[in-house]
């Protein structure tokens, strides 16, 4: 097919095209999931937010009460000891009194991280409970309706409405419905 500048570069053409686009554009925007996707994660931003705030300043103070030193972002379980470092010069730091190298712990904060699956674990039951109370289980169908009654031809064995006068394959009369 050879290339046509004329009918290519239009401005009609141009100009309906992207009107076109442009219409469609707005009919996914506002029409589809979208925007319903853009509200979710608008919504779910802050209901995090929300969520999060209250496992900090509510749930973990009350934590606190039963940790040893009261303070769950510092709570870990000491695995091991590593010299300390001056931040400037990297050279092992010294005690004055004892001239020996100070030690520092190496922990594994488990506080801060309890923290964040207690808000997870919050999260996804509100938002299970939320999807349980405003998504239905769909109503059954209903039954079928009961199948019109129908009789044998003697004749011809088919299976014809009872109401029937006339089998509709032998065109044998039938005895009237009782």
């Amino acid at each position: 097919m050879p290339f046509d500048a004329k009918k290519n570069f239009n401005p009609k053409s141009l100009r309906d095209k992207s009107l076109a686009f442009h219409q469609e554009f707005k009919k996914f925007l506002f029409q589809g999931n979208a925007l319903s996707l853009a509200i979710g994660v608008i919504i779910g931003g802050a209901f995090g937010g929300f969520v999060g705030k209250v496992n900090a300043d509510l749930i973990m103070p009350i934590i606190n009460l039963f940790l040893p030193n009261g303070s769950w972002r510092t709570a870990g379980i000491t695995i091991g000891h590593v010299p300390k470092l001056n931040p400037t010069t990297f050279a092992p730091i010294l005690d004055p009194k004892t001239h020996q190298q100070v030690m520092e712990p190496v922990k594994l904060l488990i506080g801060d991280l309890g923290n964040q699956f207690l808000t997870l674990v919050i999260t996804g039951l509100v938002c299970f409970l939320i999807i349980k109370l405003l998504v239905k289980a769909p109503p059954p169908p209903p039954p079928a309706p009961p199948a019109p009654p129908t009789k044998t031809c003697k004749f011809c064995l088919e299976t014809i409405p009872a109401e029937a006068t006339k089998c509709k394959s032998c065109c044998s009369e039938q005895p009237a419905p009782a």
